[in-house]
């Protein structure tokens, strides 16, 4: 993976420090041919770059298919249950999704390929993976003898996006520290905007992604306390208790509605394509969202604050700054007739160069 496309966004390679004692076979699928469906993605822009070099390796033929994130969702969860393989790799998304494709038998184990010698090179070294990562794709969750369901491509955590000329403009130049600073110094900027800047840009349309940044928010409220899986924060032990009445619960939603509040009228519309686009064209002085967004936001040729962007962590609560983290990953379709090429092409495409 190039740094160019994920300068931003912690990157985990998969790749070991020791040579293999024998020299695997990356040929072994030759002439096969599989298909990835992906959603359109900067690393499915560096997987399309770097294609040839996998072919010439192990004669394997990759076909991608590619779909706006929105739309990829439901391609996604269609081809893992039709009757005919339609895809035998995928972006997966290593939260409450993988969870569901696996619930309904559609993702492939990995696990007897990952402990098979001929199948994966000794070069290529799990443990190279954040154990905490590689649990959110480990099924049954809790399960000493889980399998793992799918491997991280790339990773990304909720920070505080700014506009620097907006900060000095209307807030001294000023960082809010704390999320009653934050909610404040937005609400400031959007009073004096005069319907032309406002103080933030967040996802607010009622979607499945929105969920992820409003769960970073909330983990900030949360705290240092634990929330262990499945549940989390949102349910205390089991999936009949929810508590969303939590004190930290209300105060994280609390604040998220206060950074949409400092929006624009029409903010419970936007999705991350909207608010990523407005707070890229200089009409928001905020913005909370995946780090993923940073290149983009430096990118001079499409971005009217290339160079004005500052990068934080998310304002304190209670004298603490705590993230989430969320996770694109690649499975396997059970439904494939060519698992051993997908499982080569799997490994390749987490640390290709």
């Amino acid at each position: 993976m190039t740094s160019r496309l994920f300068a931003a966004t912690l990157m985990l390679s998969a790749a070991a420090i020791t040579a293999p004692a024998f020299a695997f076979d990356w040929r072994q699928a030759e002439g096969t041919e599989i298909t990835l469906l992906a959603s359109e993605h900067p690393w499915t822009a560096g997987v399309r770059e770097h294609l040839p070099e996998f072919e010439a390796l192990t004669g394997i033929k990759v076909n991608v298919t590619a779909f706006a994130e929105d739309l990829y969702l439901d391609r996604a969860n269609l081809a893992i249950r039709s009757a005919e393989p339609v895809a035998d790799v995928f972006m997966s998304l290593m939260d409450a999704a993988i969870y569901e494709q696996w619930n309904v038998g559609g993702v492939a184990s990995l696990t007897p390929f990952l402990s098979d010698a001929a199948l994966t090179d000794a070069a290529w070294d799990y443990a190279d993976f954040s154990p905490a990562l590689l649990q959110g794709a480990s099924f049954p969750p809790g399960d000493a003898a889980a399998g793992q369901f799918a491997i991280p491509i790339s990773m990304e955590a909720y920070i505080l996006f700014y506009n620097k000329a907006l900060v000095d403009q209307h807030l001294g130049g000023q960082v809010p520290a704390t999320w009653d600073d934050l909610l404040a110094g937005a609400q400031k900027v959007t009073d004096a905007g005069a319907g032309e800047v406002f103080g933030a840009v967040m996802r607010g349309q009622r979607s499945g992604s929105l969920v992820d940044t409003m769960t970073g928010i909330v983990l900030n409220a949360w705290g240092e306390g634990e929330a262990p899986l499945p549940g989390n924060i949102w349910f205390d032990g089991a999936w009949d208790k929810p508590r969303f009445d939590d004190p930290r619960i209300a105060a994280g939603l609390a604040h998220y509605a206060g950074l949409l509040k400092a929006g624009p009228e029409n903010a419970l519309s936007f999705g991350w394509e909207d608010a990523s686009r407005y707070f890229a064209q200089g009409k928001a002085a905020f913005f909370v969202d995946a780090s993923v967004f940073g290149p983009g936001f430096e990118d001079a040729a499409n971005s009217a604050v290339a160079g004005q962007v500052g990068y934080a962590v998310l304002p304190a609560v209670d004298g603490v700054s705590v993230s989430g983290h969320w996770a694109w990953g690649l499975s396997m379709a059970e439904n494939s007739q060519k698992k051993t090429a997908a499982w080569l092409f799997m490994q390749w495409a987490v640390d290709f160069h």
